[in-house]
């Protein structure tokens, strides 16, 4: 009697982990919500090096002549107002805005620019041939200036060396790039063509590149609305004095359309491009060493009413802006990586699981948009989620845990007593009638 007693509490107890399990009786739960607080996310700060080549005796070439004093003056003043914000919002930085149910979230990344102008051609060349993670405005336009001792092939070389593996930044600020050249020591620039830029692009797979425009040069392109979120927004000035352009000397979009980072600054992704932001890598998805090319094609820049604005300043402002724009949210993307990456880890050692695999969905995810489909925003909104909820994750309840093993226990245990009460029950009814 005890023992079927025994049987029958054992019984009773595998029964009510099974409904337990099945319920879900209260455990641990994890509730991942983003954002919990609307506001302001601090990113962080990022430092940043500019070399603005102003190289003596070479003066400036787009569409005519001008004067790369001005030019100069326009990437200074971008560089030292990154963050021209509108009244009331943080200064010294980068931000946007991320609309979300319940309200706007604002992002801001400080930003601080050391910029300096080089006017030596010994400085020009130490920063070509050794320079890194730096970015380099070329105020001369379509001249490049070519150091002594390299033919203009060979120093073009070096510079798609130096972006390829060295992570450094190339600015052009006017009509066709690499166009024309100045050797060091002569007093005339020398026209070139088309080659210098299709000689540049072969280094990242583009073969034949153009800069021609489908149709009339002088029509007007308008600011791209994606650019205008994008870093627009942190430059003010630009939505103003730089609204539309000349089409003048524009990329091909279907030549570069892999590599161009966001969205183009004037133009469309699926036609011309008069200004870009353009990843310098052998491949599309590559997560090392790379830089970027800035294209601005224009000669000529516009307000809203569409009057001309001095294109010689507004070039160089803007092509400064969006190389600035382009390294900081490279860099802090890649840093919000690490971090995420690492409280994912630091999750799996404490085993903590529960809620980790939406860690890991959104690291995934920003890993495809930093490297494959250049959206800087996107990858580092993610990779902050990511890290999140790597934090938040926590430990499986006990019958989460075990629980196949405990269903299969308590199952047995079922199966065992009923067989015996079975089996005992068929023998008591054997000995009665015996």
């Amino acid at each position: 009697m005890v023992l079927k007693v025994g049987i029958l509490r054992l019984t009773c107890f595998a029964l009510v982990f099974i409904v337990l399990l099945c319920l879900n009786a209260p455990f641990d739960v994890v509730c991942y919500c983003w954002p919990r607080d609307l506001g302001w996310v601090r990113l962080g700060c990022v430092n940043l090096k500019l070399y603005i080549v102003e190289v003596d005796g070479v003066g400036g070439l787009g569409a005519k002549p001008y004067n790369s004093c001005l030019t100069t003056e326009g990437a200074l003043n971008a560089a030292g107002t990154v963050s021209a914000f509108y009244s009331g919002r943080p200064n010294n930085g980068i931000w946007w805005m991320d609309y979300i149910d319940g309200g706007v979230l604002h992002y801001q990344l400080n930003v601080t620019v050391e910029a300096s102008v080089i006017r030596d051609w010994q400085s020009y060349r130490e920063i070509v041939e050794e320079g890194k993670n730096v970015i380099v405005l070329n105020s001369h336009g379509q001249i490049i200036p070519v150091p002594r001792g390299y033919s203009p092939e060979e120093w073009v070389d070096r510079i798609a060396d130096a972006m390829l593996n060295r992570n450094v930044t190339w600015v052009h600020t006017a009509w066709y790039p690499f166009s024309a050249y100045h050797i060091e020591g002569e007093s005339e620039h020398h026209l070139w063509g088309g080659e210098g830029f299709r000689h540049l692009m072969k280094h990242i797979g583009i073969q034949n590149a153009t800069c021609t425009p489908p149709g009339s040069e002088s029509v007007l392109i308008s600011l791209n609305p994606s650019a205008q979120g994008s870093f627009g927004d942190s430059w003010p000035s630009i939505q103003g004095y730089a609204a539309y352009v000349q089409a003048g000397r524009p990329l091909n979009a279907s030549q570069f359309k892999e590599f161009i980072v966001s969205s183009p600054i004037w133009g469309t992704m699926d036609a011309y491009l008069t200004g870009g932001i353009i990843k310098f890598a052998r491949n599309f998805n590559a997560s090392g060493s790379f830089g970027f090319y800035v294209h601005i094609g224009t000669n000529e820049t516009f307000n809203v009413s569409e009057k001309p604005t001095g294109g010689d300043y507004w070039r160089g402002y803007v092509g400064a802006a969006a190389a600035i724009w382009a390294n900081a949210l490279r860099i802090m993307g890649e840093e919000k990586i690490r971090e995420a990456s690492t409280a994912i880890k630091e999750a799996k050692a404490e085993g903590r699981t529960k809620g980790l695999d939406e860690s890991i969905r959104l690291l995934n995810e920003t890993l495809e948009e930093l490297y494959e489909k250049h959206l800087y925003v996107a990858a580092i909104i993610d990779a902050v989620k990511a890290k999140e909820a790597a934090e938040n994750a926590v430990q499986p309840s006990l019958i989460e845990k075990y629980g196949g093993q405990i269903m299969t226990t308590a199952i047995l245990c079922i199966t065992i007593a009923m067989t015996w009460l079975w089996r005992r029950r068929n023998n008591k009814r054997e000995q009665r009638y015996a």
